[in-house]
């Protein structure tokens, strides 16, 4: 509670201090009226520019306080977000134009910058544009993700190691041994069918390797 500041064990750590290094806003909401004014400027952080996360630390004894609705500083619908637009370099955009129009293949990879950037109309609107239909959409990506939780597990692990033996090592995950991992179960399904085609039944290693060196 605002109240008890610094005076208990929860109290204790700064928080605010310790999420500014990691994220894109970070405060402590000083009074009750202020609430929903901060909780809108926290969302105008995040979703500006590159989105990102925000952290908020709003006091139990400013959450539970109740005031008058007058009294509180409320931002009109709508306008949390920041209203200008960032614009790109018109040559730049022009030469890519030309690219897109010259190509046999043309190639678009959209990013969440597009939605973020408020320009998901435009994208629309170009992607209509072809005269030989829309593109292809691809699916969800398990390579980043997948690869970015086996790198945060050797992360841990590292730290873990350098906690017991005060020594440090270099962390390194390789997409393709993330993607690996999340597909192994169907992969042992393909190599298991595989086998059975050929007349090999036995799960052993042995004769998997067996198979697999002809």
């Amino acid at each position: 509670m605002l109240s008890q500041h610094k005076m208990g064990s929860c109290q204790d750590l700064p928080h605010v201090d310790m999420m500014s290094a990691i994220t894109k806003f970070a405060a402590t909401v000083p009074s009750t009226e202020c609430i929903a004014d901060m909780v809108s400027m926290a969302a105008r952080e995040a979703f500006n520019g590159a989105p990102g996360p925000a952290y908020l630390e709003i006091p139990r004894d400013v959450l539970d306080r109740e005031i008058d609705v007058t009294k509180a500083v409320i931002p009109q619908p709508g306008r949390y977000r920041a209203s200008a637009k960032s614009i790109g370099d018109p040559q730049a955009i022009e030469a890519l134009a030309d690219l897109l129009v010259n190509s046999e293949r043309p190639a678009i990879l959209y990013g969440q910058q597009v939605w973020t950037a408020r320009g998901h109309e435009e994208a629309i609107a170009l992607l209509r544009g072809f005269d030989d239909g829309p593109p292809t959409v691809t699916g969800a990506q398990i390579g980043d993700s997948g690869t970015g939780l086996h790198l945060a597990l050797g992360i841990v692990t590292a730290l873990y190691q350098r906690n017991q033996t005060g020594r440090g090592q270099k962390v390194l995950a390789a997409m393709q041994g993330g993607v690996l991992d999340l597909c192994r179960v169907k992969l042992r399904d393909q190599l298991d069918q595989g086998r059975r085609a050929c007349g090999c039944v036995d799960r052993g290693i042995g004769t998997l390797l067996n198979v697999l060196e002809g």
